[in-house]
């Protein structure tokens, strides 16, 4: 839901939890719980101030967009398998 989210141009909430570093490199507003000290009139004006440029600027929107994709995911697989690894799969 936070990538349909994203690619119609709203900013997601979410709760910290084990995916958090799945987001870290999108423009969403982190939360620790839902409570209404984390989601105050001001803690959402001051995210939506802070992300907007994600959303208004040509180059960072399409930065955003190609994070969504499933091609960038898939590099990031491959990045992190080590390359001994690779070698083996291949040679296989």
């Amino acid at each position: 839901k936070a990538w349909q989210a994203l690619l119609h141009g709203a900013i997601p909430i979410i709760k910290k939890n084990a995916l958090f570093g799945a987001y870290r490199r999108l423009p969403v507003l982190f939360v620790e719980d839902w409570g209404p000290h984390c989601l105050s009139l001001e803690i959402l004006q001051q995210a939506r101030k802070n992300l907007r440029p994600y959303f208004d600027d040509p180059a960072r929107r399409a930065d955003v967009l190609r994070r969504l994709s499933s091609d960038y995911w898939w590099r990031q697989v491959e990045a992190s398998i080590p390359s001994w690894q690779r070698e083996q799969a291949l040679l296989a």
